[in-house]
């Protein structure tokens, strides 16, 4: 499993991980605050995508990027 945080402050954090599968590819975006009394990481969006899938997002990302 690859596992990134985007975004983060002292109160919030925005964590992306990416599982290769049996079926695909797994995304998640997940959040975290760390300073509630209970932290835990709360999954906003998941998705299983192919290879294909996959190269496409990667492709939009460098596109808007460059």
């Amino acid at each position: 499993m690859t596992k990134v945080t985007l975004q983060a402050t002292p109160a919030y954090e925005l964590r992306a991980s990416i599982d290769s599968g049996k079926y695909g590819h797994t995304l998640a975006f997940a959040s975290f605050l760390p300073l509630v009394k209970q932290p835990e990481e709360q999954v906003k969006f998941k998705a299983t995508l192919s290879t294909e899938d996959l190269s496409a997002l990667g492709n939009l990302i460098k596109g808007a990027t460059s």
